[in-house]
């Protein structure tokens, strides 16, 4: 991870741990293992470079799929 937590700076809490599991969004996007930081008190969720752009290349090529698919 590049950045590291101390406290959560959401709430402040000392529970902030590193999780990593797949990621999903609503569009059905999945990313395995993705780590990032995780607040269980507030729920506060962030993502490190390496995560954003793992996110960003499983989405660029699904971009790149629905626009052949349409033209």
């Amino acid at each position: 991870m590049d950045i590291t937590f101390k406290k959560c700076p959401e709430c402040g809490s000392d529970k902030i741990r590193i999780v990593a599991s797949d990621f999903k969004e609503p569009d059905g996007l999945v990313v395995s293992r993705l780590e990032r930081w995780v607040c269980p008190d507030c729920q506060a969720i962030y993502y490190d470079d390496s995560a954003m752009r793992r996110i960003e290349a499983a989405r660029t090529p699904a971009k790149s799929r629905s626009r052949s698919l349409v033209a």
